[in-house]
């Protein structure tokens, strides 16, 4: 996967976060230390789905730790006839700062998409082993 943009931001829209339509979450864990150096899983990337009757959201958190990358953003599709969850994922990594190339594009193309993503701004981060963690509410 390919990035027009790589740039940490803050676009985080706290409207866009609806803990009581909480859908889905994927984590991605890392292997790092703790705090006494001690062998231990790291959360690289937070991702968050959520939905209203019409709508689905999602916000992204990025803790780049090593590479001190720190981004947040977030965003929502809504409409029919396409994988809307995918579609507010892009949205969200863009206002993050992080720009996938169209011929990439995640938009609409199912949440395969969305785990090679996440495992694209791994690798970006240089992690070469992560893991994805999936949570459902």
């Amino acid at each position: 996967m390919k990035f027009k943009a790589f740039e940490a931001k803050g676009g985080l829209n706290i409207n866009h976060r609806k803990e009581n339509k909480f859908s889905k979450q994927f984590t991605v864990l890392v292997n790092g230390r703790d705090y006494d150096g001690k062998p231990c899983l790291n959360e690289l990337i937070q991702l968050r789905i959520y939905w209203t009757d019409s709508r689905a959201y999602a916000c992204i958190w990025i803790d780049g730790g090593k590479n001190k990358f720190y981004a947040s953003g977030s965003g929502f599709a809504g409409g029919y006839g396409y994988h809307k969850e995918s579609a507010a994922m892009e949205e969200a990594l863009e206002s993050a700062g992080i720009v996938i190339d169209y011929r990439d594009s995640i938009s609409g193309r199912g949440e395969g998409a969305m785990e090679s993503a996440l495992m694209a701004i791994a690798r970006k981060l240089g992690y070469r082993k992560a893991h994805i963690c999936k949570a459902h509410g």
